[in-house]
Formats: C-alpha cells, structure tokens, sequence
C-alpha cells in the first residue's frame, strides 16, 4: 500500500528515537490523538480547540508479570488510512461509511498498539504476537478527562448480576467514588462535547465496567473487569443460571497471538450527531457468514409479557397447542415474520422433556404453513449441558432460531460461550436472540444471526419491579445502551398510564408513557428482531393502531437523527425503499416538535402521523391518526404529551 505524504506527515514523528509524541486525526480533521511513550504509553485526546482526555495510560499485565506498555520500546510506527464502506445484511443503515486514520505502534516485547480516529470518535487495542496461550491477569484502563461535566450512567453496585440498571444523570462531582457502571456511560464536558465510553469488538475476554476513580481529585474514569471463573455451581432465579462460586487471579486466558478488544472513546458535538455515530458496529470484525440471504429481520408476536391472555377465544389459554395457533394466526394475519415461544415449551432444565400440553412440533408445522418462523426460548445453562442434542433439536423441529436466557455474566468463559452459541447457530441457519445478557458491542457485525441482546431494563420490568422503565429512561436509551448494540426491549404496550396511576402487575402489566411512547421505540429502537410484547386480543381492540404498527419495518436502508436531547427527546428519520419514518420518543413532560423534513427528495409527498391525541395527557391510551401533505422544505409541527411519542410515515405522493 502506498501512503501519502500528508498522511505519513500526519502520522509519523519526524526521528521515532528523538521525538515521544506520535500524532493522529481524524479523516475530517476535528479529532486528534496525541501518542507519548515515556515510562507508560499515554494518550490524549482533543477534538477540535477543546481537550478532552488528558494523557490516559494503557497496558496490560500478563501472568508472567511481564507489563505489556510499562517501560515501552518501540521498534517502529505503520500508519494506515481506510475510504471505504461496509455492506451489511441488516441493521439501521445498508451502507456505513468505514473512514479512518490508523495508526499501529509496535514495541520491543512481541506487542503492538493500534490508535484508530474516526470522525466519530477514536479508538485503541492490543495487538500481541506471542508463542502459545497467555495469561491477563491486569489491564490497565483509563479516560482522565479534562473536565468532568454530567453523567449517565447505571449504578451496578445495587443491580449485581443484572445487566438491565436504570441510566440515571449526576454531576461528575456527585457520581460516587468507587461505584461502577457496566458500560457505556455517556459523559457531556462542560465545553460541549458528549462522550461515550465503552468496548467493542469484544471476543473471548471480559467484559468492561467503569468506575470513578476515588484517591485523586482529577475527573479519572478507569476500566474494571470480572475474573476468570474458577468454579461455578447452579444458582440465581430458579437456578437457571450458573453462578461463580470462586474466580482466579487474572481476567483471561487466551491465544498469545491475538487483536484484543477495542476501547472506545465516541465522541460528538451535540445529542443529535451522537445519534447518528455507527462507531461500534464499525469497529467489529468482518462477518463470518457469507450467505447471509436466510438472515431475515422481521417483527414478532410474543406471549410471555402479556400472560397468555386472551379474550373471545372457547378454550382455555395458557401454554398449549391451541393458544400457540392463536399466536400463529395473529402474526400471520398482521405480517409478522415470528412468534417467540417463551419458557414452558419444554422443561426448563431438559429440552427433551416435552410440555404435553403443547405440541411443539404441530405448532412450528402449522406456523410454517402460515409463513411464520418460530423462536423457542431456552436457559445458557440447559443450552451448555444439552449442546449437541439441543441443537439437534432445534434443527428437528424446523424452528428459525433461539432466544438465550439467564447468562448474567460476562466474564471471559460467558462471553467466550456466547460468541460459540452464535457461531453453531450459524451453521444451523439460527437467528439468537441473548436475553439476560449483556450486549457483546461490535459481535453482530461478526455474527449478523445475533439479532438482539437484552442488557436493558425493558418492558418485562413492569411485570416484577418497583422501579420500571420511565420515559426519561426510555429517552436516554438511544444515546447510551443504544449505541452499542441492538436492544430487546420488547416495546408494544396496550396498557398505557401516568406515572401516578403505575400499578405493577404480573398477568395485566402496564406501562408509563402514552401508547403512541411505546409506538415510536419501533422505529427509534434498533432490534431486527422486534417484539410486540402485549396480546393479540389487546392489539384486535385498535385496529387502526394495529394496521399501522404491523407496517413499521425492522431493518431500514438509511437512518438519520433529527434535533435530539438526552433523556428529553430521541428523533430519528429512517429509509426503507422510498417509504420514511420517522419515530419521535419523549420525556416526562410534554413538548414540542418542529419536524425538519429536508431530508426527503423534491416533489409532493403524503404522510400518515400516529401521535398523541390532545387528551393523552390523561388519558395516555388515547391517539390520533391523521393523513397529511408534506412539503420537504416546510417543518412540521407535532406535539407531544407527558411521556408521549410519535411516528410519521411518508410516502411520495402518486
């Protein structure tokens, strides 16, 4: 490959011996990162006049005691750029514009590190090339920012074993010292910019969690992560999990020659253009599918959340062959690609004991008839146990993937174990879906048969909390878990209060926010595998409502953010075909929008607006359907109750 002389200007120090700074931008020139190699490797992040990350050291400690980046001696510099695109089988946009500056530092000691800068944000791994299997018992990890400004974050000491915490907003100064967050968190300096910190590319290693660093008075985020498990017993709810009973004294035991994950710094100017940042999903490795044509994203019918229950039907409902033709009828009729069939179809810890009140190979062959896929749900630890007879039979039954529950860890062996999980799904033709799990950023790109993780505190918390999903939160999401990794949140609910009418309940669960809140995470929540949590008697009651929802598509060929406020309101536009949505979700209070519609092509277009109707601030059940004439240089005008939500479809006029 040949560089050019800017490039290699940009890049390389004018002597590697007599100059310690090694410099990158990014290819629009707003981001640099500044490379000083003096008793540590420490860098330093500006974005534009604005420093944001003050020098931040890295290494790694392996088991010899060998300090990969203490003491460094580099033996050379290799700078790269990338001007491309990656194609993708699915996800918020086709196409992903790859452009980046790179640039690889090798050391003395068989390692290398490699400095990425996007537009969007910038990035840095270990490259090691060792003989054998090697041990990491440390890595150091750390973001010294400039400045600390406001966080949100989650509070995973009150939420062990849980990846699914509440974001919540606090100062720098009042985030607690020795607290952690699973990641990401999102950070806003003072100055403007917003940072997300986070891991991508994540493959046979723990898991990151970041915490405030406590013994200084400097805003100092470092990396924590879970140790090798040594032991694990059967535990958790309903022991469906395995459970760490002891662990070792390093983080991992890996190949010696190897890319280690990425971590990540995304970086913006304003909440809007953090929406719009594809960074993640950019910096995971090429897919190991090629035929990726049986990969289809589709929306699906769901009976856990809603109990079983349904209304105007002559035989009992519960989990049996007649409710689950139900199910099957209702997706087909609405054009809904799969029905997940939840916990109950088997035993819960023998996939080999059947339900006899369900029969679960009559019902995956009537779906089939009817051009519905199934997806059964199984435990991580059945799945481990079972493996070969399990997938046996999944191949048996014909069915078109699984839904993986209860992993809560995500030390080296969990996460080791899922991307196994998605490699023989791959060789069945079997889509995944990882609940009660947290999201492997980057691993879909990989493995496109991972359609959804769950690592959110989704709808299903209206079911057993006391602190359920709230419209702040769910207006958080988008620039936080959201970033990372396609989210399970399983949107949808009929049942639809204020906040001062929330009643939690099991069998009639309900959710804050208006309907309309709930319609709008179709659209602004990625998930190729998109659930429609509440009953099909509940949807049969809105026909219109019913119509409309079943017409949202769950991948899309072009997404982009329109003005967006973190915890306040998560606007985004996105293609399929010629047809745009665009998907407006709210905060707590009411506002509102004025819609820019540049984005559309010349000439007249018709739009179809779901939203909340003008008493949904009493009454959020309440919603309004109207047909419009768009003009693409005209704002429109939408309003938005407490918790509220909105969906505009637009199609060009014919």
């Amino acid at each position: 490959m040949k560089y050019p002389s800017s490039l290699l200007a940009l890049l390389l120090p004018v002597s590697l011996l007599a100059a310690p700074a090694h410099h990158l931008k990014s290819p629009d020139g707003r981001i640099e990162v500044t490379v000083e190699l003096s008793s540590k490797i420490y860098y330093a992040v500006n974005f534009g006049a604005i420093p944001l990350l003050k020098p931040s050291p890295l290494s790694l400690e392996l088991g010899d005691g060998t300090i990969l980046g203490a003491k460094p001696v580099l033996k050379g510099a290799q700078p790269r750029e990338q001007r491309g695109e990656i194609s993708l089988p699915w996800g918020n946009s086709k196409v992903l514009p790859e452009l980046y500056n790179e640039m690889e530092l090798s050391f003395a000691g068989d390692f290398s590190v490699v400095f990425r800068a996007y537009n969007d944000g910038v990035a840095y791994r270990f490259r090691t090339a060792r003989p054998g299997d090697l041990i990491v018992r440390a890595e150091e990890l750390q973001w010294n920012l400039s400045a600390g400004g406001q966080v949100w974050g989650t509070d995973y000491n009150t939420m062990a074993s849980s990846f699914e915490g509440l974001y919540a907003k606090t100062s720098f100064a009042d985030w607690k010292a020795g607290n952690y967050a699973y990641s990401p968190i999102l950070i806003e300096h003072p100055a403007g910019p917003r940072l997300l910190l986070c891991d991508a590319d994540l493959s046979d290693y723990p898991g990151l969690y970041l915490q405030k660093r406590g013994e200084t008075n400097r805003q100092e985020v470092r990396g924590l992560f879970p140790k090798y498990p040594k032991a694990s017993q059967p535990g958790g709810w309903c022991h469906f999990n395995n459970v760490v009973t002891a662990t070792e004294d390093y983080l991992a035991k890996t190949k010696g020659t190897r890319d280690f994950p990425w971590r990540v710094t995304v970086i913006a100017a304003s909440d809007r253009e953090l929406l719009d940042s594809t960074l993640v999903m950019k910096l995971g490795r090429p897919s190991q599918i090629t035929d990726t044509a049986w990969l289809q994203p589709g929306k699906a019918s769901w009976e856990w959340w809603n109990d079983w229950n349904l209304t105007g039907v002559n035989f009992k409902t519960g989990i049996n062959t007649e409710t689950y033709r139900h199910y099957v009828d209702f997706a087909a009729e609405n054009k809904l690609a799969y029905l997940v069939v939840d916990e109950g179809w088997s035993d819960a810890y023998d996939m080999a004991l059947a339900n006899p009140e369900l029969d679960i190979k009559a019902v995956a062959d009537y779906a089939r008839t009817k051009g519905v896929k199934l997806i059964l749900w199984c435990t991580w630890r059945t799945l481990t146990e079972q493996w070969d007879s399990a997938f046996a039979r999944f191949s048996e039954l014909g069915v078109a993937g699984i839904k993986v529950d209860f992993f809560d860890r995500d030390d080296q062996v969990a996460v080791a174990s899922m991307e196994a999980i998605a490699r023989e799904a791959a060789t069945r033709h079997l889509v995944v879906d990882f609940h009660g799990a947290r999201p492997l950023p980057g691993l879909a790109r990989t493995w496109p048969n991972i359609f959804n993780f769950e690592g959110v505190r989704g709808n299903e918390y209206n079911k057993f909390s006391k602190e359920p999903p709230h419209p702040a939160y769910n207006a958080t999401l988008p620039f936080t878990r959201g970033l990372v990794a396609t989210m399970d949140f399983t949107p949808g609910a009929m049942r639809n209060v204020a906040a001062s009418d929330y009643v939690q309940s099991n069998s009639l669960p309900m959710t804050i926010g208006t309907r309309c809140h709930q319609l709008a995470m179709f659209v602004v929540y990625s998930a190729p595998l998109q659930m429609l949590c509440d009953s099909p008697s509940a949807y049969r009651s809105a026909p219109d409502y019913l119509q409309f929802l079943s017409t949202i598509p769950a991948t899309w060929d072009e997404s982009r953010a329109l003005e967006s406020r973190v915890g306040e309101q998560a606007v985004i536009a996105r293609r399929s075909g010629t047809t745009w949505y665009v998907g407006a979700l709210g905060g707590a209070g009411a506002r509102n929008l004025s819609l820019d519609l540049g984005f559309l092509g010349a000439g007249p277009h018709r739009a179809t607006l779901v939203s909340d109707a003008v008493n949904a601030d009493k009454l959020p059940t309440d919603y309004r359907i109207q047909t419009l004439n768009i003009e693409a240089g005209k704002p429109l005008e939408v309003s938005l109750a407490p918790g509220g939500g909105a969906v505009l479809k637009i199609e060009p006029a014919r």
